[in-house]
């Protein structure tokens, strides 16, 4: 036996317990019963060394054994057990369990990530560290038990890591054979990233989109032979039929927008040729509703819009020219006031029309003209006033002077002559009284007292007024028409003022 206080090379030295918090976390809930019962096993085990084995060690004290550094396996003949003292071997044995807690929970998290399909030399590796690390901790050869352990934990680490890069690396080559629609290799690698991460979504969209690659890649064909061969309708339908089958597929969505680009060229200058060609014939309904089918094709399109301004400068242009031929055909007829308001019109189009403008002077004067002759004509007795009469006669004068046509004009100028004539030529009208009464005529003047007397008026409407002192006035109206004979106008004061 060694003496207290000695410590000779070849006896394991003791080991800090670790404080709680130190202690590794515990293995995951679901682990393999199999996990469970080997641990209790250990505990059992160690248990039984502490009670009954250790004694017999501590009384025959033999130098111990040391573990190679990377065991490869568990030597056949049994070591000659080291004596050591109670705290060192329960120190140890902490040890080794706290490290095997971690190797199991480690082991099952590499099991789901399936390193069996992208490190088998490693994984076997681990599992040997593992099942030496297992056998020595049943041999209580703890410290040899504690070298697989951390040789384990530090592998599992590595595959731990390595897990991750083969799961970016794996994305990506799989990403990179479905760009280029190869499906074979892309299953390959989506297939492989979900037995690493059986949750991660990218992987599982690019299993999906590899496995209709076959149907994308047939879609594509028939997209790009329909654009060769100028069927667009046809290219657009086959590139929305690959796009159904792969919505993120970049060539479809190219294609498709090329394709439609090219199909709204065609219609644009279809209806741009419609458009074009309606406007030569003046179909100004037509090309409008050709160039804003262009418009709704490519909006401001400046083809279009100036295809829209020159059919309103047509429409324009066309009723300019129709209120010049109406106004015209009105002037023939001597329709002055429609021919006016025809010119009025086409200058509300365009206010530099230089017909327009004369016309507009032309027509206004014979409007005026019109207006007056037909306005005495139809109401003669307007002529019956010494003024209105008058003007009549410088109406005429004026009339005599208008240019053609004056078909209509002669005649009102004739109708409105024989008018003139008429009540210009005075009616004789004669008076009766009582030789008493003095007699006056409205705008006429005093006529006197007398029985019977005669004066030729004008035709019109007169008032006849009788006045004696001590009678009441008297008043007599009466009318002079042309071509009749009038009655006798009797005038006289008969009535007494009382």
């Amino acid at each position: 036996m060694t003496e207290p206080g000695d410590t000779p090379d070849d006896v394991i030295r003791p080991v800090r317990p670790r404080a709680p918090e130190e202690l590794p976390s515990p293995p995951r809930s679901g682990r393999p019963p199999f996990k469970i019962l080997l641990a209790g096993l250990v505990l059992v085990l160690g248990l039984l060394f502490v009670v009954v084995l250790l004694p017999r060690w501590v009384a025959d004290q033999t130098p111990p054994v040391q573990p190679r550094a990377t065991p490869v396996q568990t030597p056949t003949t049994e070591p000659t057990k080291p004596v050591v003292d109670p705290a060192t071997l329960a120190a140890l044995k902490d040890e080794a369990e706290i490290l095997l807690t971690r190797m199991v929970s480690q082991e099952g998290e590499l099991e789901n990530l399936q390193p069996e399909f992208w490190a088998v030399d490693d994984w076997r590796q681990y599992q040997d560290n593992l099942r030496g690390g297992n056998d020595s901790f049943l041999a209580e050869q703890y410290a040899a038990a504690i070298d697989y352990y951390r040789q384990g934990l530090e592998q599992g680490e590595a595959l731990l890591a390595l897990s991750r890069q083969t799961l970016q690396a794996a994305l990506a080559a799989g990403t990179a054979a479905l760009e280029r629609g190869d499906q074979a290799p892309a299953v390959e690698n989506f297939e492989l990233a979900l037995r690493i991460d059986s949750t991660n979504g990218a992987a599982a969209t690019g299993l999906a989109r590899a496995a209709r690659l076959p149907e994308l890649l047939a879609a594509m064909s028939d997209a790009r032979a329909a654009d060769t061969t100028g069927q667009v309708e046809a290219a657009i339908a086959a590139y929305s039929r690959a796009l159904e089958i792969d919505p993120r597929w970049q060539p479809a969505e190219a294609g498709l927008a090329a394709a439609r680009g090219r199909l709204a060229g065609y219609r644009f200058d279809r209806a741009m040729t419609a458009g074009l060609a309606a406007l030569g014939e003046s179909d100004f309904a037509a090309a409008e509703a050709a160039f804003k089918r262009a418009l709704a094709i490519r909006q401001d399109a400046p083809a279009a819009l100036d295809g829209l301004e020159q059919v309103d400068q047509g429409r324009r242009l066309n009723r300019i020219n129709l209120a010049r031929v109406r106004a015209a055909a009105f002037e023939r007829q001597e329709r002055w006031e429609e021919a006016l308001q025809q010119y009025e019109a086409a200058l509300k189009l365009d206010a530099t029309v230089r017909f327009a403008q004369e016309g507009m002077v032309r027509t206004r004067e014979r409007a005026d003209l019109d207006q007056k002759l037909a306005l005495l004509i139809e109401q003669p007795t307007r002529l019956f006033t010494p003024s209105v009469l008058d003007s009549a006669r410088g109406l005429l004068a004026e009339a005599e002077t208008a240019a053609d046509p004056r078909a209509k004009l002669d005649e009102q100028l004739r109708k409105l002559a024989g008018y003139v004539q008429q009540a210009a030529t005075p009616i004789t009208v004669t008076f009766v009284s009582d030789g008493l009464t003095e007699v006056s005529v409205y705008r006429v003047g005093r006529v006197g007292t007398f029985e019977r007397h005669q004066l030729a008026l004008r035709p019109g409407d007169y008032t006849a007024i009788g006045s004696r002192n001590g009678y009441r006035d008297v008043r007599a109206q009466f009318k002079l028409r042309p071509g009749s004979t009038p009655d006798p106008v009797v005038i006289r004061c008969m009535e007494p003022i009382k």
